[in-house]
């Protein structure tokens, strides 16, 4: 359900874009957006509808509140519920259990209305944008920096405030929230690998000889403490526990791969080759992950023995 909420939550961004990024409000466009958070809220419920709060505050930044004429709030109450109507009212018919009570009550309100667990869930969003983000993380603060501070043009100034709008958004409300989940998180990778490639498309161009030699130095060090973390026995929650490989020999397999990516990628950087830097990180990244899912289906399934469990209930 969340890949599948974020696909139409990045389908209905490309839709709002295309109706209301140009400035002239266009309505077919703006149809096709709130279908997909149509789709995205039958997928998921409320969670679906949330591109809308950074969608009204990219229009009220550039227009003030009469920009969120362009969102059509009316045709989009329209679409949103003809498209969740037959499953609402397939629930609220059933006489086994009330809609009002078990959906919008007990699992859209409830889990919401709960107070923090703890202070440090402040910093909750730091865990799935900085980690679940890599290897582009250390790049996102240079791309902002520059395509949004420091820019020039004002078109990449207003596309890079969109983008903020969709990342600040999703990280202030997740974080209000006291039912916090990683995956929540996930629709804001989009937009952050949209950044992150507006920059490496601009090093392509014109590559930059101290930015590259510094990130490919801070990539350098982010490598060296992931090796640490692999061979050390430093105590981890269970859901990265699993994707650590459980025997010394694939520990050094993992370790010596991350190792010569940075190499790879420090040298590429000195020698001023951004696009050599780039096929530093994506290859290797892209064997791991290919490698880490054996690893982690695996442990997975040892740590979560669900099979097992399954079959003493059967």
């Amino acid at each position: 359900a969340d890949m599948m909420v974020t696909f139409f939550i990045v389908g209905g961004a490309v839709g709002f874009w295309a109706a209301a990024g140009s400035g002239e409000g266009r309505r077919l466009p703006m149809a096709v957006c709130w279908a997909c958070l149509g789709l995205g809220f039958s997928a998921k419920g409320p969670a679906g509808l949330m591109p809308v709060l950074p969608f009204a505050a990219f229009l009220i930044s550039e227009d003030g509140w009469r920009g969120l004429r362009k969102l059509r709030p009316l045709m989009g109450v329209a679409i949103v519920a003809l498209i969740s109507a037959p499953w609402a009212l397939a629930f609220a018919l059933q006489g086994e259990e009330s809609y009002v009570k078990r959906v919008l009550l007990e699992d859209y309100l409830g889990p919401r209305l709960r107070p923090w667990d703890r202070f440090s869930e402040l910093f909750f969003a730091l865990g799935p944008i900085g980690v679940g983000f890599l290897p582009w993380t250390p790049f996102l603060p240079a791309a902002v920096r520059n395509g949004w501070w420091r820019a020039e043009d004002a078109e990449v100034r207003r596309k890079f405030r969109f983008l903020a709008f969709w990342v600040l958004a999703y990280v202030v409300v997740i974080t209000l929230m006291p039912h916090k989940r990683d995956r929540y998180l996930l629709p804001v990778h989009p937009a952050l690998a949209l950044m992150v490639g507006w920059l490496w498309d601009r090093w392509a161009a014109r590559p930059v000889a101290g930015a590259l030699r510094v990130h490919g130095w801070v990539w350098g060090g982010l490598v060296a403490a992931m090796a640490v973390a692999v061979l050390l026995p430093i105590p981890v929650r269970p859901e990265l526990a699993v994707l650590i490989p459980p025997t010394l020999l694939q520990k050094l397999l993992l370790v010596g791969l991350l190792l010569a990516a940075a190499v790879v990628a420090v040298v590429a950087a000195r020698s001023e080759r951004p696009l050599a830097m780039f096929a530093a990180l994506c290859v290797p990244m892209v064997l791991v992950l290919v490698y880490e899912t054996k690893v982690f289906v695996a442990a997975h399934n040892r740590m979560y023995d669900v099979k097992s469990f399954s079959r003493r209930l059967a």
